[in-house]
């Protein structure tokens, strides 16, 4: 009888064991969930959140806050809201919105965002947004080893574009200068140029030349031979660009993109 008793002590207690275990693993696994989900519960704007479907979760609090204002900032624009919405429209990625210090600059790559934990501004965020917008919705296309074509005018027409926006967005006028996340707050893409003495020079004929496109308004159809001769001079001169192998001068990249974009404001 003792050993009928112990026996059934033994079973039950080893019933008991597994029935713990089996409730430690179902909770375990509930925890593992719920902190996956926590981490991409993050207090990143819904629309950012929709467009980075891997959200933040690197972020700090303040960091996203951050990230946040910078967001408002950018589609407090018009052309910029546009823009956003176009995007948002047309594609979403898988990736996140990070934290990269090794790079003096916001950078968009492989569907992830990063800013620099010491710069995360609307005026980084719009510079990236306008590369979105001309790769996914106009379909122009990023380097490979094997092609170097439309990344260089990608980078002119930006330049170009928050040139022109600059302008008219400060009441055609080159006086009024806004803070971050205002167009009016960034510097013409002429002061990029790798001489300095050759910033005045550029800077008068683009302010002339802007000025000449924009007196009946938002320009709605820029001439291809003006946009390509700029953007000659942009790839020659800039501090950022000129010497990487770039193309520039590419009449095949057309102006579509630019005018869609100026459409947008």
């Amino acid at each position: 009888m003792k050993q009928i008793l112990l026996y059934l002590g033994v079973v039950l207690a080893i019933m008991g064991f597994h029935s713990c275990s089996n409730d430690f693993e179902e909770i375990s696994a509930n925890d593992n969930e719920a902190m996956s989900r926590a981490s991409k519960t993050t207090g990143l704007n819904s629309n950012l959140a929709s467009l980075f479907k891997g959200g933040a979760p690197t972020l700090s609090s303040s960091q996203i806050q951050e990230v946040n204002n910078a967001y408002s900032k950018m589609t407090s624009i018009n052309c910029y809201n546009g823009i956003d919405k176009a995007i948002r429209n047309k594609t979403s990625y898988s990736g996140t919105i990070f934290i990269d210090d090794t790079q003096g600059a916001a950078y968009f790559h492989r569907g992830s965002l990063a800013f620099p934990s010491y710069s995360i501004l609307a005026s980084s965020m719009e510079h990236e947004f306008i590369h979105m917008y001309q790769r996914d919705v106009q379909g122009k296309q990023i380097d490979t080893s094997n092609e170097k074509r439309d990344t260089g005018m990608m980078e002119f027409e930006l330049a170009f574009y928050q040139g022109v926006i600059r302008y008219i967005h400060a009441g055609n006028s080159w006086i009024h200068k806004g803070e971050d996340g205002d167009p009016s707050y960034l510097s013409l893409w002429t002061s990029a140029l790798t001489d300095p003495s050759l910033i005045p020079e550029y800077e008068r004929k683009f302010q002339t030349y802007v000025a000449s496109i924009c007196a009946k308004g938002v320009p709605t159809s820029i001439n291809i031979n003006d946009f390509i001769e700029w953007s000659k001079i942009f790839g020659k001169y800039s501090r950022g660009y000129s010497g990487r192998g770039l193309i520039f001068g590419n009449y095949d990249y057309g102006t579509t993109c630019i005018n869609s974009l100026l459409k947008l404001y």
